[in-house]
């Protein structure tokens, strides 16, 4: 196993999901800074909002970044899409609130967010799709999981850190300056990330004549069906991913009656047990196929999101934690594979374009709303109406895996490795 290599490919990737996760965690505290109301409810749903808008801009950086790494290759592509993440998180850190500056604070905020979207939106699938081309025969599932990993492993900082800020500091702390800091560390994040990519060994851009057509532009006219296929398989991350280890930890404190530290303790516990499963569902896709690992998962997901979700609806930390638990292990082979296979679905000339901008799409519709989404799903229609949601993104993407495995093994496309045509 290449550590130089993972180590360097996945880097980026904890400190985007880092960034992106520790707004998520302290979407409560921002709304109250950046978008003051007489309810508080309100207020949060507007910082959840921004939370969504992030990702608005992730197909369009996808478009950008996916097009450079198909022309000049993916590494180049990484190191400008981690500097475009650890700028404004930096600035987030720094912004003065509403009470200083008034409607321009959230006005920068957005623009901050967007530009962060923009990074991501190039960051996960120019990993991905890296680490997959680079991996020796027959193991492009593991070494693509290892960038969801450290998606994880971003998340789980993100976690821990907001966990130990709530621990550490009071609740007026934590309002008026403490949430600031999680933002400042990821310039630490970044440089650290930056410095690791220095070394990756070198994939070399792709020999694409000038006057050829754009990627982009090739994967839309020539593979939009696997575009929309692999946007489709893509929700099942999307929703569950953000709406189970992001919003959850407002769900614990609104439903489950925890205290916020109590509810990062316990989404902490579980992205440290998530990450050894998405790498575990990259290795058993190598041995059983990385479709049949993935449709398993989301049956999985149409059996056991009731009563997962109805366990963390307890007031018992415990069984909070068992429901919790239980979605990581469902969620985790599939989101590990997610990338990688839909990747497969485009030739070497258009994947990262391809991968990009499906999956982005897919993200910026279901991923970014996913919190919002669950927050008003959940006061309408009660805590389980979120199992419903969860449910659904399963069967679409269940749906979808199914016609995009049959095309595969009808079609002479040229995949990552050739095992996995029929994967």
């Amino acid at each position: 196993m290449n550590k130089r290599m993972i180590a360097a490919g996945l880097s980026g990737n904890v400190l985007e999901w880092y960034d992106f996760a520790v707004y998520g965690y302290f979407a409560a505290v921002i709304g109250k800074m950046f978008f003051p109301a007489d309810d508080s409810s309100m207020s949060l749903l507007l910082s959840l909002a921004v939370f969504a808008i992030g990702f608005l801009s992730r197909p369009l950086g996808s478009a950008i970044f996916g097009h450079l790494g198909d022309r000049i290759g993916r590494k180049k592509v990484l190191f400008y899409s981690t500097m475009l993440m650890a700028i404004p998180s930096t600035m987030i850190g720094l912004l003065p609130t509403w009470e200083t500056i008034g409607v321009a604070a959230p006005v920068l905020l957005i623009v901050l967010r967007l530009l962060q979207g923009a990074s991501v939106g190039g960051e996960y699938t120019g990993s991905v799709t890296y680490l997959a081309e680079q991996a020796p025969e027959g193991q492009s599932g593991f070494y693509g999981s290892w960038s969801n990993a450290g998606a994880a492993c971003g998340v789980l900082l993100g976690s821990a850190v907001a966990a130990l800020i709530n621990v550490v500091l009071t609740a007026d702390q934590v309002a008026t300056w403490g949430w600031r800091i999680p933002f400042l560390m990821g310039s630490a994040v970044g440089i650290a990330a930056l410095l690791l990519r220095q070394h990756m060994p070198d994939d070399g851009a792709l020999e694409v004549a000038p006057d050829s057509k754009s990627p982009v532009v090739e994967a839309f006219k020539e593979h939009w069906q696997s575009m929309l296929l692999g946007a489709g398989i893509a929700i099942f991350s999307a929703i569950n991913f953000y709406m189970v280890f992001v919003y959850l930890t407002t769900y614990m404190v609104q439903v489950s009656g925890l205290t916020n530290s109590q509810s990062l303790e316990v989404n902490t516990i579980s992205m440290i047990v998530l990450v050894p499963i998405v790498l575990f569902g990259g290795h058993l896709g190598d041995r059983y196929g990385v479709a049949r690992v993935m449709k398993v998962a989301a049956t999985a997901m149409i059996v056991f999101a009731f009563p997962l979700f109805w366990l963390m609806g307890h007031h018992n930390p415990a069984l909070v934690l068992a429901g919790q638990l239980g979605l990581a292990c469902v969620i985790g082979p599939y989101i590990g594979l997610t990338a990688m296979y839909v990747g497969t679905l485009f030739p070497k000339g258009t994947r990262m374009s391809g991968l990009s901008v499906s999956y982005n799409v897919s993200f910026a519709v279901f991923g970014g709303t996913a919190p919002m989404v669950a927050h008003l799903l959940i006061g309408d229609f009660g805590p389980l109406s979120a199992a419903g949601y969860a449910t659904v993104a399963a069967i679409v993407s269940l749906a979808c895996l199914v016609v995009a495995e049959r095309r595969q093994t009808d079609a002479d496309i040229d995949v990552v490795e050739p095992t996995l045509a029929t994967a």
